[in-house]
């Protein structure tokens, strides 16, 4: 966990706190639980932040990343809960930009290991992040045809 924290920081002092972007300060502000439910209007705000640019989908995914390392080991899984329907929101309304980037391989493994025995999760949050890693693998290999269909019609 030290080592996470390290390049956290590292992280943080070269591309700056993905919670001073714009994008960024939305989904924290979308995650957080004193809003009482999940808010739609705010988590459909944050796909068309996403969808506005290249830079936008690499802060989101940066933010969501650091928001689910800052309320796991917290225990606050209130919070934990709002930032995977965040999370989930985008994948299903945002561009493959962000989509190649939340449907990576790394972000998977950090998904899970989020889950891992040292945060204790309830078992709901666990079956939660292991569904939207199912999410992801489908998203993953729908990209995986689309580009392989683009390339054959090129190659005629």
């Amino acid at each position: 966990m030290a080592v996470a924290n390290l390049t956290e920081k590292v992280t943080d002092l070269f591309q700056g706190n993905p919670f001073a972007t714009e994008v960024g300060h939305k989904i924290e502000q979308a995650s957080d639980p004193k809003l009482g439910s999940e808010n739609w209007a705010l988590f459909m705000e944050i796909c068309d932040l996403i969808n506005e640019s290249e830079e936008s989908a690499k802060d989101a995914a940066r933010a969501i990343r650091k928001r689910l390392h800052v309320v796991m080991p917290a225990k606050d899984f209130e919070a934990a809960q709002l930032v995977l329907t965040v999370l989930e929101t985008c994948v299903k309304n945002c561009n493959r930009r962000f989509q190649a980037l939340v449907c990576s391989k790394d972000f998977a493994h950090e998904l899970v290991k989020t889950i891992g025995p040292a945060n204790k999760p309830p078992v709901i949050l666990q079956e939660r992040v292991l569904g939207l890693v199912q999410v992801c693998f489908l998203v993953r290999c729908a990209l995986i045809v689309k580009i392989s269909v683009m390339r054959s019609k090129t190659d005629r």
